[in-house]
């Protein structure tokens, strides 16, 4: 298909349109989603111990990517819905709840991730760095982001 065909979903689908922003945003990785989190700290990471020109370089190259990316599916969105496809409708309702579980669920784990899943990133972190958890939890980096997070997991 010819993603430039695609015009005017806001008229004909308005949910899938607005699940398809949240997409959009999610992929982009802006706040509130998970990907954000991911982003960040691997531009932290990045300012922290190497040098600053990779990661302006890699800054540039991803707000490039995010502007394409954006540009297309706005079009896509927000364009006129060609004559033809007037008589379409949104998806049906059990194709839409899972799309809708999973923005919410994206949007979750941005905002308070699970003990368990975080859990189970630092035991996997560990094991790749051939580090403790403990050490791990020493890091410069791990406690400047994570300072409240630690101290309230360590209370329950």
């Amino acid at each position: 298909r010819d993603l430039n065909k695609i015009k005017g979903v806001v008229e004909i689908a308005p949910v899938t349109a607005a699940l398809t922003i949240i997409a959009l945003l999610a992929l982009a990785a802006f706040p509130p989603f998970a990907l954000f989190i991911s982003e960040f700290l691997t531009f932290v990471a990045g300012i922290q111990s190497g040098p600053i020109w990779v990661v302006v370089l890699v800054a540039i190259g991803l707000t490039g990517v995010y502007f394409a990316l954006t540009g297309i599916a706005l079009k896509s969105i927000f364009g006129k819905a060609p004559e033809g496809m007037k008589s379409r409708h949104e998806v049906p309702a059990l194709m839409i709840i899972p799309e809708i579980a999973l923005a919410i669920v994206v949007m979750w784990f941005g905002i308070a991730t699970p003990v368990a899943i975080t859990s189970g990133v630092e035991d996997a972190t560990s094991v790749v760095l051939n580090q403790s958890v403990e050490e791990l939890h020493e890091a410069p980096l791990y406690r400047m982001v994570f300072s409240s997070q630690t101290k309230t997991s360590e209370v329950n």
